[in-house]
């Protein structure tokens, strides 16, 4: 009577002993082994793992100009600038901002995280590490610090966001909290499938501005945390 196997996830032997014609008797036992054997190793591939990436924020690929204070992550409505250093100085892999415009324009920070994304994967936190000038706030700035993750399609000209809120705030809620090293945390809830063939994917990094705001604001790290059977790492 046949009976049901659970695989047990393994790397698979060296060897697998197989049965022999003429030797080994016609027996489902004789074979049981080998087969158990390759079914352990598929599971063992097929096991989800987190995977973890990171790349410093000294090389944006850009800065988006986005007019009236605001937060967007739709970048095809505005214009892409090339990299101005005259406004952001790069400090190892950290990247400093400067006093924010008099007139409340917002800029972003674009950063390419293609190379962070495991294709297939299933992307479940993109965070932002960064420090506000210490020392330097009278209160929390009137706009707090933001990310957003979106996925660009060259083919089609279209950009789509991880997040269907767009954007996510730094939710210090204190000075204090805002001046120490701390993260802004992105939890996708839409379009999270990578696809690196069809998507190159981008973060979008938006400085502090509005009342009580400074400069010297840090961007230190990306990190995103991928969800991922094994063989796709």
């Amino acid at each position: 009577m046949s009976t049901a196997y659970a695989p047990v996830p393994a790397i698979l032997p060296a060897t697998i002993t197989l049965p022999q014609d003429l030797v080994d008797q016609r027996t489902a036992a004789s074979v049981n082994v080998p087969f158990a054997s390759l079914a352990d190793a598929i599971a063992y591939l097929g096991q989800t793992l987190t995977v973890h990436r990171r790349k410093g924020c000294g090389n944006p690929v850009g800065a988006v100009r986005t007019g009236a204070i605001a937060k967007t992550f739709d970048l095809k409505t505005v214009r892409l600038d090339s990299w101005e250093t005259k406004l952001f100085a790069a400090y190892g892999n950290s990247m400093r901002c400067p006093t924010p415009d008099a007139g409340n324009f917002a800029i972003h920070l674009l950063y390419d995280i293609s190379d962070l994304m495991v294709d297939g994967a299933t992307v479940t936190r993109v965070t932002v590490d960064l420090i506000g000038n210490t020392g330097a706030h009278a209160g929390l700035p009137g706009m707090m610090p933001a990310l957003g993750v979106a996925r660009f399609n060259p083919n089609a000209d279209t950009w789509e966001s991880l997040l269907a809120a767009g954007m996510t705030d730094d939710t210090s809620g204190s000075v204090a909290a805002y001046e120490a090293a701390h993260d802004i945390r992105l939890t996708p809830d839409q379009n999270a499938t990578v696809d690196l063939t069809t998507y190159a994917y981008f973060a979008v990094l938006c400085p502090e501005g509005g009342a009580n705001a400074q400069g010297n604001l840090q961007f230190r790290s990306l990190n995103v945390r991928n969800s991922a059977p094994r063989y796709q790492r």
